[in-house]
């Protein structure tokens, strides 16, 4: 069972402040915590995430959503959990 998702995210990233509402608000109907996380601080990260943010993952890793997303994306990536 999922109990966080982490939203990784980057500063001046547009996709990302359109995303990152609709996280929260999953998290929130979920009852999951939400971690968010600025892949610039971490040069592993940004190998890892650069292009692809905004991305959404499960605690262990498993992707949830990316790119543009919406409510119904990250429902149906929590639902394939």
């Amino acid at each position: 069972m999922v109990f966080q998702m982490i939203f990784y995210t980057r500063s001046a990233c547009h996709l990302c402040e359109s995303a990152l509402p609709y996280a929260r608000r999953a998290a929130k109907v979920f009852g999951l915590r939400l971690q968010i996380v600025d892949i610039d601080t971490d040069d592993e990260l940004v190998v890892e995430y650069g292009l692809r943010v905004p991305v959404l993952t499960t605690s262990g890793g498993q992707l949830i959503a990316e790119g543009s997303f919406r409510m119904r994306e990250i429902v149906r990536g929590l639902l394939r959990r």
